[in-house]
């Protein structure tokens, strides 16, 4: 998406910065380069080290197609899964002593490493893959977490704005719009003040079990894919990981019977992981001076307890799911952090109309043109040349 050599360029600046500062297991970079420096004109690349490994996420998950997404197995071993979480615990803390002064994507020259630009995330590369929306980051850093929270909730308007089936009604297009702003209005309330000016860190969105390889003894060999790495609140490090039992939050649904199935395997699976966690930080306070937020209190076993009491991590998987305005499930449980009324929002009711008014001409122009795709046809093969990816991809 956009740019693809600074991309790559981003990721080769945060693998080298992990292997500098850290000890977690990032393979050596042979050579990189960007597409004109590609002998096949493939475009950029980047040559790591061979690691032996196994693939972790699949060895934990239940095999097969799941109609939604992958979990952790029911019957898997308890002391493999307490050794992994260890070791994942280990990381998360190392990387916690990165620190930068501002949020955004990481560079390095000649072993320097600083923040350039605005973070280019998941949630905008899966909006295009998707949906074929071009969500562009910020040419600049963020200097504060209210001000890139800000940056998130502007993509998911204009993605709600932009795409034609984002609404499918004016009632929807009306919710859709007014809870977006409200979120906004509103979101000094859910950001710790403590941490709005940094110091920040560096966020891995692709740390998961599925990038990660191990031997035999379920030690962890590598951990790959380090593309949506960017410097980010502290305050999202304090959400507890996304992926313990694999299947994200985003993907539960808590409305349906299998979603309270998803939210009580969570909560076991924390428990032992906040365990190992606090244990770890007990082990580096014998070893090392603590810092000033550790001699607070803040560390971070408690940080992450405290955000799930709170319910403060569905706010920060609203802001990386990519389809946050679509996503009910999400929407019920941030509505219940918003305490503060809607006082002053009443204000915005004839901007509200004039964007449902627009929406429902979109949304009318979109479906007359989607009606063109659904005459049917003796041979498919003949509709190929009218008709988009997806359609083929169902005719297919």
């Amino acid at each position: 998406m956009g740019d693809v050599d600074a991309k790559v360029r981003h990721e080769v600046a945060v693998m080298k910065l992990i292997r500098s500062r850290t000890g977690v297991p990032v393979p050596e970079i042979v050579a990189w380069g960007p597409s004109y420096a590609c002998p096949l004109e493939l475009g950029p690349f980047i040559i790591m080290q061979f690691v032996e490994g196994r693939v972790l996420g699949r060895l934990m998950e239940i095999p097969g197609h799941l109609p939604n997404g992958k979990i952790l197995k029911d019957d898997i071993d308890p002391t493999m899964l307490e050794h992994v979480y260890r070791q994942v615990a280990r990381f998360l803390l190392e990387l916690a002593d990165i620190e930068f002064s501002s949020i955004g994507t990481i560079v390095e020259e000649e072993n320097v490493f600083s923040v350039e630009s605005g973070p280019v995330s998941v949630k905008m590369n899966d909006i295009e893959r998707q949906d074929g929306i071009f969500l562009k980051a910020s040419s600049k850093p963020f200097k504060t977490t209210i001000e890139f929270f800000e940056h998130v909730l502007s993509l998911d308007m204009e993605h709600l704005r932009v795409h034609p089936g984002s609404v499918t009604d004016a009632e929807d297009a009306r919710k859709k719009y007014r809870r977006l702003r409200r979120l906004r209005k509103l979101l000094p309330e859910l950001v710790d003040p403590a941490w709005d000016a940094g110091p920040f860190i560096l966020r891995c969105e692709g740390m998961r079990f599925g990038n990660m390889l191990v031997d035999e003894y379920f030690n962890i060999t590598a951990v790959l894919d380090w593309e949506w790495s960017y410097s980010a609140p502290k305050q999202m490090l304090h959400s507890p990981p996304r992926w313990l039992i694999i299947r994200r939050p985003m993907h539960w649904d808590t409305r349906a019977p299998w979603g309270d199935s998803c939210s009580a395997r969570y909560l076991e699976c924390f428990d032992i992981f906040i365990k190992i966690l606090a244990e770890e930080e007990d082990i580096r306070a014998k070893r090392w001076p603590l810092s000033k937020t550790e001699k607070d209190g803040n560390r971070l076993a408690r940080l992450m307890s405290d955000s799930l009491k709170s319910g403060i991590l569905w706010f920060h998987e609203l802001l990386l799911a990519p389809f946050a305005h679509s996503n009910e499930a999400i929407w019920e449980k941030v509505e219940g952090l918003m305490m503060r009324s809607d006082e002053g929002l009443e204000a915005m009711d004839e901007e509200v109309e004039e964007f449902v008014n627009w929406k429902m001409r979109q949304l009318q122009e979109f479906n007359e043109h989607q009606s063109g795709y659904t005459e049917i046809v003796d041979d498919p093969r003949k509709a190929l040349f009218s008709i988009g990816i997806d359609e083929i991809l169902d005719i297919c």
